[in-house]
Formats: structure tokens, sequence, C-alpha cells
């Protein structure tokens, strides 16, 4: 069974009726937020510091720590030899550490590595900057190794964090301010430094993104199980969950994925209705001008009406408006405009409609695209041949 994810990149949601929920999914809803709560946190206090080995320090500029002093802030970030972005951001962390040198802030980079994998990593030159060496770079700030892994298990394990890199940045009170990419620390940084940071805004944030995460998890384990209804219960639910409480942009972003999600399942496996329906047509009707969100769409649909599922009006309703766009088709666009009419021509019942735009699609196209759109165009024939 296919699943396609239907979303278009502007426009206002028209909110289906919602399924029954089941009291299953409500308590299995509950239980992913109990489990996505991790034990460490937006705004709990940042672990100390037990780290074996201190191999850069700021040429001298920082000694080794294991509390974090009132007053200075402190970037925690996680990484490994064998990790080809962790190595990539360690300009990043360098230039970071440079500008805020006066600001008390200190970079403490920890690997779960040996120290002589670290060294190995120290004597080869840096792939942004082949006239470097990563020893050189590294040492403006804090390089460490941590082999019994006792940092990592404070922070990245105790976060529920799966991946590196992944930084931390601890405050001038000792809390946990942010959790992400080490790539997106300088604004965050900045603001930190500034006390200018609303830690309680990106903590609404985070925990909505982990809870999201957790969710998203449970859903793909039941759609390899193909169980639809149980997988569209749980959207459902997070719809609902989304709907109550404070209302702000994300949430309202977070919302609308979620509403986007369910109405793609409900199509995707053969339960769509009405609701869904005119979920994707207000879409559609919101990118009218839009021809390559429209064809777009209309592509995402061919897995849906080969899997024998129902399309409603869509491809009919898609036709339309693409046809209405013929003036605005640039000349390099007219093989996938042709194509996706003929398309939604087939998905519609309309044969002889979709030879014509067929083979429209096959003269415009290049050369190495002539083939592979003149074989489609045979199929159509043939199909319409044993309709007479």
């Amino acid at each position: 069974m296919t699943f396609i994810a239907v979303v278009f990149a502007s426009g206002t949601a028209i909110v289906h009726p919602r399924l029954a929920v089941a009291q299953e999914n409500a308590d299995l809803l509950q239980q992913i937020e109990s489990e996505s709560a991790a034990s460490l946190a937006i705004g709990m206090p940042a672990p100390a510091l037990d780290i074996e080995h201190w191999i850069q320090d700021g040429n001298g500029r920082f000694k080794p720590l294991e509390k974090f002093a009132k007053g200075n802030v402190y970037v925690v970030e996680f990484w490994a030899t064998w990790c080809a972005q962790c190595v990539l951001e360690m300009p990043t962390i360098a230039n970071l550490q440079q500008k805020h040198r006066r600001d008390n802030v200190q970079i403490i980079s920890i690997t779960d590595e040996t120290v002589d994998e670290v060294k190995q990593l120290l004597a080869l030159k840096h792939p942004r900057a082949p006239e470097t060496m990563i020893a050189e770079i590294t040492s403006v700030y804090c390089l460490t190794a941590d082999p019994d892994r006792s940092a990592h298990d404070d922070y990245v394990k105790a976060s529920g964090i799966s991946g590196i890199p992944i930084a931390f940045i601890v405050g001038k009170t000792g809390l946990i301010e942010w959790i992400g990419h080490p790539g997106l620390l300088e604004q965050p940084l900045q603001l930190i430094v500034d006390d200018k940071w609303e830690r309680e805004r990106f903590k609404q944030v985070w925990d909505t993104q982990r809870l999201d995460e957790s969710i998203s998890k449970r859903i793909d384990a039941l759609l390899a199980k193909e169980d639809f209804a149980g997988a569209i219960g749980l959207v459902d639910m997070r719809v609902q969950s989304l709907a109550t409480g404070e209302t702000n942009g994300n949430r309202s972003a977070q919302r609308e994925r979620w509403i986007a999600t369910g109405a793609s399942l409900r199509l995707s496996s053969g339960k769509a209705g009405k609701a869904t329906y005119d979920y994707f047509l207000e879409k559609m009707r919101s990118v009218k001008d839009q021809p390559l969100e429209l064809i777009r769409f209309g592509l995402s649909l061919e897995p849906v009406f080969r899997d024998g599922k129902k399309l409603g009006p869509l491809p009919r309703e898609t036709a339309a408006q693409l046809e209405k766009l013929a003036s605005k088709i640039e000349p390099e666009q007219q093989p996938v405009y042709n194509y996706c009419l003929a398309l939604m021509c087939e998905f519609d019942g309309r044969l002889k409609q979709a030879i014509a735009f067929q083979e429209r699609a096959v003269q415009a196209a290049p050369e190495e695209q002539k083939k592979p759109l003149g074989e489609i165009l045979k199929r159509y024939r043939e199909q319409f041949a044993k309709q007479k």
C-alpha cells in the first residue's frame, strides 16, 4: 500500500470532520507524550561535566571545568572524528568562540572516542580549508575526549537525541537555554549573551518538535503494518490536541502539517471522502496561479491511482486548473505540463484527451525524453483501441 504526502506550499486549510477516535488512540497519544518527555530539557539545570581528557584549551585561555560558573555562557557540543558534518562545523564553532572571546563564552566539544583517535584527526588538513590543519582551527576552543561516555549520557541520551552533531547552550544561570545543530548556534548564542533570549518560547517550540517526532515514529510503525486506521486516528488526536491551548504561529503551522498528513493518509488508504477531497480542492484553489505547484500535486496522485484508490474529483479539477494556465507555461515546461494533463485525463477515464496531451508532451520533449514519453503514448493508444 502506498502512502503519499501531498502538501502544498501555501493556502488556508479546511479542517475536515474528525473521525471518531477510539479511546485506545487517546491512550496511545498520552503514552507517546509521556515517553517524549526527556530527563534533560530546555529550562532544566545543566548537568556537571565529568570529562576525562581536555585536548585543546583555547591556547591556554580555558581551564578544565566540572561546574558552570554563574554569569558565564557555555556551549557543550557533541561530535566524533567519523562524523563528516561534525568536522565541517569546526570552523563555525571556532569563529563563534573568537567572536565571543570577551563575552565570557566557553565552547566545549566532546567526543566519546580515545585521545589517539582525536589526535589522528588533528594531524589532518580541514576539508573546507585545505591549507589549514584541523589542530589549528580547533585550538581556539576546548576540544575534549570522554571515552566513558558519561557526558554523552548526561546530555545527549538524557535529552532523547539520537544523532550528532548536537549542541547545548548553558546560560548565565546554569540552565539549558537551547538545543540544536551547531550550525544554528549563532543567533541564539548572541541573544543569550545579550540577555534577550526568550527561553519559554523556544521551549514550546522544542517540546512540540520532540513530541511530533515521537508521534511520527509511531505512525511509521503503524504504516509498516498497514494499519492506516490506527495511523489516521493518531493523526486526528494530534490535530485535536493542537487545537487547544495558546495559539501561535508555530502551533498553527504544526497543526496544518498534521491536517495535511491526515488528508494524505486518507487519500492513500482509500478512506477519502468528501471532506478529504474538499481539503485538496481548497489547497488547489490557493495555488491556482502556480502551475508548478499544480503539476507537483497532479504527479503525486499517480501512485495512489496505480494502487487502485479513488481520487474523486481531484484529477478532473487539476486538469481544469492547469488548462487555464496554458499561456503561462514556459517552453521547457511543456513536456511535464502536457504529461501531467495526460495523467489527469487517464485517471478520470478520458483516454482520448489523454492521448492528445501525451502527443504534445512527446512533441515538446527533448530527444532523450521522447522514448519514455512515447511508450506511455503507445500504451494509451492500445487501451483506447480496446475500448472501441
